[in-house]
């Protein structure tokens, strides 16, 4: 018997909340890698950098006189947002399908 409190959410509701959540979850990671990117450009002094999230490229960092100035590389994170948002919908439908016997 279904536990209807648990499964009171319709399908696509819980899919959109759950793409959502990891749209939200990817930008902060990116955020917080590009941050940290900034941080170690200034601390290395190097006149290039690149900003990698598990092994892709998402932000490049070159130098201009004293200050470095950034561009996005939008595919890449495009790629990493598809994929946060492709394991969030996995693991919601798993969860699911675990308490919605």
């Amino acid at each position: 018997m279904k536990n209807k409190s648990k499964c009171k959410l319709k399908h696509r509701t819980r899919i959109f909340i759950s793409l959502g959540m990891a749209f939200v979850l990817a930008i902060i990671v990116m955020s917080i890698q590009i941050y940290f990117g900034y941080t170690n450009a200034y601390e290395s002094g190097v006149d290039g950098y690149m900003v990698k999230v598990f092994g892709l490229e998402i932000y490049a960092l070159i130098k201009s006189g004293d200050v470095y100035l950034g561009t996005s590389i939008g595919k890449n994170m495009g790629i990493l947002c598809i994929v946060f948002m492709g394991v969030s919908v996995a693991i919601e439908e798993c969860i699911t399908k675990i308490h919605c016997k």
